[in-house]
């Protein structure tokens, strides 16, 4: 991953367009996510704080969607091309943004409940395995 982000940083200022940084952001947070995931954050970062590593799971990873949105945003110029999806992205980036306001505020169930809304969509047959009852 490291290796990811800077050879796309090596292209943005190779080329100068702003939505490189945040593909570079998205990399990195996902790189944190994922260390988050298996448990190398906790175990070299954070060992007398748990509940903080808990935290910053959803908080980098609600991060990581928001660089990814902004991304996409800037890169595909969807505010001109395609305006109905870009209107989309502000309601999931709410989403992110509730995600983490509620986990910062000491909601964890909330927390993960907004994470999880895409999932507990009726009929969804593509997450419809990973229920949770």
């Amino acid at each position: 991953m490291l290796g990811l982000v800077l050879y796309n940083l090596f292209i943005y200022f190779t080329v100068g367009d702003p939505s490189y940084l945040f593909y570079v952001t998205y990399i990195f947070l996902i790189s944190l996510t994922s260390s988050f995931l298996n448990g190398y954050t906790f175990s070299f970062l954070f060992p007398e704080n748990p509940e903080f590593a808990n935290r910053c799971l959803i908080i980098f990873n609600s991060l990581a969607g928001l660089a990814s949105i902004r991304f996409i945003q800037l890169f595909m110029d969807t505010k001109k091309h395609i305006p109905t999806l870009n209107k989309g992205y502000y309601i999931i980036a709410g989403i992110y943004f509730g995600g983490i306001g509620s986990i910062l505020l000491g909601a964890k169930s909330l927390s993960y409940n907004l994470m999880d809304l895409y999932r507990k969509r009726k009929n969804n047959k593509r997450t419809k395995h990973y229920s949770r009852k």
